[in-house]
């Protein structure tokens, strides 16, 4: 096992405690150079130290974020491309349990910003770097408890009847459901995506939740089946540097091993679904679905300067609305069903016989909107 990893590097989110900061120190043991992710410096500087006192490599390094806001997720992929042209293995490990509902500084929930959001938006803006590194990991850090878990879709962040595991379990089940999007689209790539459960670990998660937190911590590491750090730690070290796993994509594991999750986290339209969701709340819109927007826009401008028939410009926008069909937010959605209903209904009156041309808020709106996916 020694140096199976020198010449890999590694970038690990919430690496400053628990099984993120065991399993950076045991994957620099194993030679690869890794990049903590944590909020503090001080435990930043702390983590780094200590593993390069173990290591004796002196490697490691790290980069400071608050994972809960999606603009210091932005930050973090610049700062690490800024620094980094290559990444062998991402690890979203980073999370926490909020008693009462918080707020992110998005105005998310902030358990599903931190625990789902943070990972589907930084994996996003590393995914060029990891397909130019291929072969490249994924490494998702869920748990047992997605099983509990449902993804309320009407009200993800849960203003109604929250509760803090419900919370929870909806991230974690995001987590399982992500891996499992995410390995699907990146199919012939190279680059691997799976989710483990770490077992119920004895880090005191939630040990920072407010008056119930040092009961239920305590709990947890008096509880029979409850694991080490070390132990929680494996499947992560697993999953990121084993050659058992190297074309292995689209699982989920538990004591290094390939199980199966929750019946839910296998439903492919909901796994589309929070994909659309996800990608809707962070505001990431794709280079090639831009361009895409840009073809509509030129649509649309060639019909008003009468380059283009009525009946060209609809078969061209909807063609091209079919093409991003699932890649497009919530608000371009509801904008279109408004503004292109009306535009049909005026096609299909002008194929009868009498030609009517639409009214100038219907083609301005359709530009209103796709102008605002474009300033994304």
């Amino acid at each position: 096992m020694a140096n199976i990893m020198v010449g890999k590097r590694v970038l690990i989110t919430g690496a400053t405690d628990g099984i993120g900061r065991y399993a950076a120190r045991e994957l620099a043991m194993l030679g690869a150079e890794v990049i903590v992710v944590g909020r503090s410096k001080q435990k930043a500087e702390e983590t780094v130290r200590e593993i390069d006192a173990y290591s004796q490599k002196y490697a490691a390094s790290y980069l400071l974020a608050d994972l809960s806001s999606m603009a210091e997720v932005r930050q973090l992929a610049a700062d690490f491309k800024s620094k980094f042209s290559r990444l062998d293995v991402l690890v979203n490990n980073a999370g926490s349990a909020f008693l009462m509902r918080t707020l992110s500084v998005d105005g998310f929930e902030k358990t599903f910003a931190l625990n789902h959001l943070a990972y589907f938006l930084l994996t996003e803006l590393l995914l060029d770097v990891l397909k130019a590194s291929a072969p490249s990991r994924v490494v998702n850090v869920s748990s047992g408890s997605h099983k509990r878990g449902e993804i309320n879709f009407e009200d993800l962040d849960l203003k109604k009847g929250y509760f803090v595991m419900k919370a929870y379990s909806q991230s974690k089940l995001a987590n399982v459901m992500h891996a499992y999007q995410l390995a699907r689209r990146l199919s012939g790539s190279g680059v691997t995506a799976n989710v483990l459960h770490p077992g119920l670990v004895k880090t005191g998660i939630f040990r920072k939740v407010p008056v119930v937190g040092p009961i239920a911590d305590l709990v947890v590491r008096n509880r029979d089946r409850a694991v080490s750090v070390a132990e929680g730690a494996e499947t992560i070290i697993y999953l990121a540097s084993s050659s058992e796993v190297e074309n292995v994509t689209g699982n989920y594991f538990v004591k290094s091993r390939a199980v199966k999750s929750s019946p839910e986290s296998y439903r492919l339209n909901a796994q589309e679904r929070l994909w659309r969701a996800s990608a809707d709340r962070v505001g990431f819109v794709k280079t090639e679905t831009k361009v895409i927007f840009k073809r509509m826009l030129g649509f649309l401008e060639q019909f008003q300067a009468g380059e283009l028939s009525f009946s060209q410009m609809v078969e061209g926008m909807e063609f091209l609305y079919k093409e991003i069909s699932d890649e497009i937010s919530t608000d371009f959605s509801d904008g279109w069903n408004k503004y292109w209903g009306g535009l049909e209904v005026i096609f299909a009156l002008s194929t009868m016989e009498t030609t009517i041309n639409p009214s100038d808020e219907e083609v301005d709106g359709l530009r209103k909107i796709i102008l605002k996916e474009l300033d994304k």
